[in-house]
């Protein structure tokens, strides 16, 4: 099992953002792959969001990363 423990995102326009090393900031990202006939379905959960805010912030950033990995595998 692969543990990050730091991870630094920079956006198109510079915006970069940390939060303290410690275990309260620290997430579990589960990716599950199952079979499904001549596709695959991969499932993405991401835990110890601290608000609703932070859940919907994650969710569109992680939507979006796995469109983009759809569409790279579609081609």
């Amino acid at each position: 099992m692969q543990r990050v423990l730091y991870c630094k995102s920079v956006s198109s326009k510079g915006q970069v953002w940390t939060l303290p090393d410690t275990p309260e900031n620290y997430h579990t990202v589960t990716i599950e792959l199952s079979d499904e006939g001549a596709q695959t379905r991969v499932s993405l959960t991401q835990d110890n969001n601290a608000t609703e805010q932070d859940r919907e912030h994650s969710e569109q950033n992680w939507s979006m990363m796995l469109a983009g990995l759809k569409k790279f595998l579609e081609q």
